[in-house]
């Protein structure tokens, strides 16, 4: 999973075991397998293909890392986003939300995950450009 991301999946209970498409992954936390780790990856570069960093947070150098959690459904529909970690600004946690809706919906859950919905939790960083930093 990329650097960036954490990702608890799964159905409430005592941390389990997940099971990818070819096997055991990490970053599940439930009584059931995950969905795996290749759609959580598949999930998260999804969802930040419509992050949009706030002008006015880039206006004010305001950076930092978003810990946004969310359901899953079956069909792909994300939903119950909220913000599990704040990065302090609201500008910045605002944007997360509003990107888990514009990305909304998602790639299906897996066909191999029995659940009829899954959740996560992503961290999502907003990081200045040095050009950004400076001027």
């Amino acid at each position: 999973m990329p650097s960036a991301a954490t990702a608890n999946v799964g159905t409430a209970g005592a941390v389990g075991p997940d099971k990818g498409d070819i096997g055991k992954g990490q970053g599940t936390a439930g009584a059931d397998p995950g969905p795996g780790n290749e759609y959580l990856e598949r999930l998260y570069r999804h969802l930040l293909g419509f992050k949009q960093y706030p002008p006015d947070a880039v206006a004010l150098k305001q950076q930092g890392a978003v810990e946004i959690g969310f359901t899953i459904a079956r069909d792909g529909t994300l939903g119950g986003a909220h913000i599990e970690k704040s990065s302090g600004y609201p500008l910045i946690d605002d944007a997360t939300i509003a990107m888990l809706k514009r990305a909304s919906p998602a790639p299906p859950l897996p066909e191999s995950y029995k659940g009829d919905q899954a959740r996560a939790r992503f961290t999502i960083d907003y990081k200045l450009s040095v050009i950004d930093r400076v001027f």
